[in-house]
């Protein structure tokens, strides 16, 4: 049996280290995306040693910026024939206005841009899979989510939570976009919420709100489970364009009239991307 090859973004904290871990003690080969940190090379060591797995590779991007997740999609595209599952994990939660080198606001750039871009740049490995398969990690806040009225959206108007709402809307409403474009690409695509989780996305709030929140919300292993199963699991090999609530389906309210406006976003942020 071939051995299935699966990318994390983020896979160096939370849920996404959690992840990692899980997928390589079940052999599966793992590759991370992450910040070129000591963070991250710990990280693949920790993974490594609690998986007993030797097929782990980090490849360092900075997933706020365009020119590092190209050059990280060109190393994939070289060195892979197909990749087999594609794992959007990575997120963040700023609380004050910072923005790339591109003056695009971060969490607009991390939490929907990035995923948008490897999404789509890594269509061909995926559809080289016998059965490639992306999931987009959201949030059930997306509910608080809106739509921009622009791409990007106005820096002026910055608010933290919003920001980071309205960024987990954008990448479900993609996960719903590209399930319908790569219907006929043997590409299945769904996105879900995996729980509640204490993870480093809460990292400029004070501590005592991790401290907190730690009390209240399950462990990145249990959403871990949950994310490789909703991911990975055969027994959906065949679903494409579902939205889950940590193991379970769930429905989008108004979801037609909401992908009627995210297809000029789309189209919008492509023109944005230059893709």
């Amino acid at each position: 049996m071939n051995t299935q090859t699966c990318i994390i973004t983020g896979g160096n904290a939370g849920i996404g280290k959690a992840t990692a871990i899980h997928l390589a003690k079940n052999d599966f080969e793992v590759i991370i995306l992450a910040r070129d940190s000591q963070k991250s090379i710990d990280a693949k060591a920790e993974i490594e040693e609690q998986s007993g797995g030797k097929k782990i590779r980090l490849i360092t991007v900075d997933l706020a910026e365009k020119s590092s997740i190209l050059n990280a999609c060109e190393i994939i595209n070289s060195d892979y024939s197909s990749i087999d599952y594609l794992i959007n994990n990575a997120g963040i939660m700023k609380r004050t206005l910072s923005t790339n080198t591109e003056g695009l606001e971060l969490t607009f750039a991390v939490n929907f841009l990035a995923p948008f871009l490897l999404s789509r740049l890594l269509k061909e490995k995926l559809q080289s899979s016998n059965n490639g398969r992306i999931t987009n990690v959201s949030s059930a806040l997306y509910k608080k989510g809106k739509l921009p009225s622009s791409v990007p959206p106005d820096p002026k108007k910055f608010n933290g939570s919003e920001a980071y709402a309205d960024s987990k809307l954008l990448v479900l409403l993609d996960g719903m976009f590209l399930s319908n474009a790569y219907s006929e690409s043997n590409i299945q695509v769904n996105t879900m919420h995996p729980g509640v989780v204490g993870t480093e996305v809460f990292r400029e709030y004070p501590k005592w709100v991790g401290s907190i929140l730690n009390l209240l919300i399950m462990k990145p292993e249990k959403a871990a489970e949950a994310v490789a199963h909703i991911s990975t699991s055969h027994s959906f090999d065949s679903t494409s364009g579902k939205y889950f609530n940590f193991r379970q389906t769930e429905s989008i309210k108004n979801l037609d009239q909401l992908l009627q406006q995210y297809a000029s976003i789309e189209s919008s942020t492509r023109e944005l991307l230059g893709i």
